[in-house]
């Protein structure tokens, strides 16, 4: 590398960090926001894309594993246990006095995560050395309602009058426990990922149609929107306020021609933080824990895989893509910062909840106008991708969010 090539380098990479907020993140248990794979060729190595994209969820997985409803992730909603649980931090008991005795009152919490938004990226090759930039803007929309059960109502016996006391209650503890809405509505960028790749990109190698192997180097800076913890079924669009590294490999095999083999590996780790989250004093659902407490919170090391395979020309320059994706985070390690300590918590028990495993199949059909349209300047590849949460091992602790992408990039 030549000194006018170092000082371009330098100048982009600096650009990068003053002014570009790109995403590539793998370790949110809620978003499908990692970053698809470029087609690179070693004549054009440079590309530019873009998509619009749209999420949906209704259904997630619990700690054991069980599919249940995406605002029950984290456990069951049971107002006994919620009243007895303010009782304990000083508050008072927000049931009437004919409830206070009970052991349990189960609600059912029903909800879903809806979303939208867009994506370019641009990758910047100088030699065997690329800088590349990708922004993610989205909205999210994520709702949650309580219900009375059947069987609760039949519990209690509860008539119209009951059951519209009972509803006052439950709406008496929400306010007590400081919680401002059901209803979390965001836009905004997800977090800043700067990255440098280095990789090489060859036609016919030993017997290869083209390699391109290559691996990069990045920084997670947390400039997405964080979790609020006065809103249950508020999400974070990124890794919740922590910076981080990553460090990840692809190695992409064409064999033949338009038959094509890959995979990703992706290593990421965040840094320790101070936050303030909501605690379990009575065995309550985390979301509406009745404690509000600074914890040091020191993330796992979360772990993503892809393998790949790609038929690029069935027909007319149409193609498809199958891969699945397995990410998986260890379980976070938890510190109670609180002088007074009283008020016992179960500190071990909410970080071993912080630990998930999740999949995904992604489809993508593509339409690519080089091998369609010949003696052609631009030549985009079109696709639309779907992200779709299956189960092939046993999930845990997360939200199974869809998510389908329309979009192109071409090289140059």
């Amino acid at each position: 590398m030549n000194t006018f090539q170092f000082k371009k380098l330098l100048f982009l990479f600096l650009f990068l960090i003053s002014a570009v907020e790109i995403s590539a993140m793998i370790d949110n248990r809620y978003l499908p926001l990692y970053r698809p794979e470029y087609t690179r060729y070693p004549c054009k190595k440079s590309v530019f894309g873009s998509n619009v994209f749209f999420l949906f969820s209704s259904e997630g997985r619990s700690h054991d594993g069980s599919c249940v409803k995406t605002p029950e992730i984290n456990g069951k909603y049971d107002l006994s246990r919620i009243a007895k649980a303010l009782t304990i931090v000083g508050e008072e008991n927000p049931l009437s006095p004919q409830w206070q005795t009970l052991n349990r009152i189960p609600w059912q919490l029903k909800g879903k995560i809806e979303g939208e938004g867009f994506w370019f990226g641009y990758e910047q090759a100088i030699g065997d050395l690329s800088l590349g930039v990708s922004i993610y803007a989205l909205k999210v929309i994520s709702k949650q309602a309580l219900f009375l059960p059947e069987d609760t109502i039949r519990e209690l016996r509860l008539g119209k009058g009951g059951e519209a006391t009972l509803r006052q209650d439950q709406l008496l503890a929400n306010k007590l426990l400081g919680i401002e809405s059901l209803q979390f509505n965001k836009f905004g960028l997800a977090d800043i990922d700067l990255y440098a790749r280095y990789g090489i990109v060859k036609d016919y190698v030993n017997k290869f149609r083209k390699i391109d192997l290559s691996v990069t180097l990045g920084t997670l800076l947390p400039t997405s929107p964080k979790l609020n913890i006065n809103i249950p079924s508020s999400i974070p669009f990124g890794g919740n306020g922590h910076y981080g590294l990553y460090g990840r490999t692809d190695v992409i095999l064409e064999l033949k021609d338009d038959l094509t083999v890959g995979f990703w590996l992706e290593v990421c780790k965040r840094f320790s933080k101070n936050q303030k989250m909501r605690l379990p004093v009575n065995n309550e659902l985390i979301d509406y824990g009745a404690l509000i407490a600074d914890i040091r919170v020191k993330p796992g090391v979360t772990v993503g895989f892809q393998p790949f395979v790609a038929l690029t020309d069935i027909q007319d320059g149409i193609g498809i893509r199958a891969g699945y994706t397995l990410i998986h985070h260890d379980e976070d390690q938890l510190t109670d910062l609180r002088k007074d300590k009283k008020i016992t918590i179960p500190i071990e028990e909410i970080a071993d909840r912080s630990g998930w495993l999740t999949q995904y199949v992604n489809l993508r059909l593509m339409y690519d106008f080089s091998k369609a349209v010949h003696n052609r300047t631009i030549t985009p590849l079109l696709y639309i991708d779907w992200d779709m949460p299956v189960g092939l091992f046993e999930s845990r602790n997360i939200g199974q969010t869809n998510r389908i992408s329309l979009g192109f990039e071409f090289n140059f």
